[in-house]
């Protein structure tokens, strides 16, 4: 039993790698994808649809991560359930769902819009918002993810 929880904290401490490192790669493309859109639009709509795709493992990751992790507690009869960090971790995931679904969908379907815009240049202010909003979202994910690695780490009671 000991194997197998091994394996499984092992899968959902990569899986949860693999997602950071899509949030650090997102924050990296959008960064890319400002840059090149200011230059010219045509490359940033190209950087903008590579992006849409690493965004996947991302999404992934996570899910592994919450596979990996109630299997854990299931082969410890759900041990962990009553300590407050395993409270909060799971809190803290419920948060990166929602920051996803709002946030994160808001901005993406935004950029979808800007990008997908035929001859259509929005005006620099409604660009730097939605640039604003883009780099906040991530930020947040970040954050996040750095409270969740705390949990982790230091399983205080």
């Amino acid at each position: 039993m000991q194997i197998l929880y091994s394996s499984l904290l092992t899968l959902h401490i990569l899986s949860f790698i693999a997602a950071i490192g899509t949030v650090l790669l997102s924050l990296f493309s959008y960064h890319q994808f400002w840059k090149l859109y200011a230059i010219d639009s045509e490359q940033g709509k190209a950087a903008f649809r590579w992006f849409l795709k690493t965004r996947t493992v991302g999404m992934i990751g996570l899910f592994m991560a919450i596979l990996a992790g109630l299997s854990m507690e299931f082969t410890v009869a759900f041990a962990h359930a009553h300590f407050t960090w395993f409270r909060i971790k799971m809190f803290l995931v419920l948060l990166l769902f929602v920051n996803g679904f709002t946030g994160g969908r808001v901005t993406t379907l935004k950029l979808q819009k800007l990008v997908s815009g035929d001859g259509f240049e929005a005006p620099p202010v409604v660009v730097s918002k939605l640039k604003r909003e883009c780099y906040f979202f991530i930020y947040m994910q970040l954050v996040i993810y750095l409270f969740i690695i705390i949990m982790m780490s230091f399983r205080f009671t």
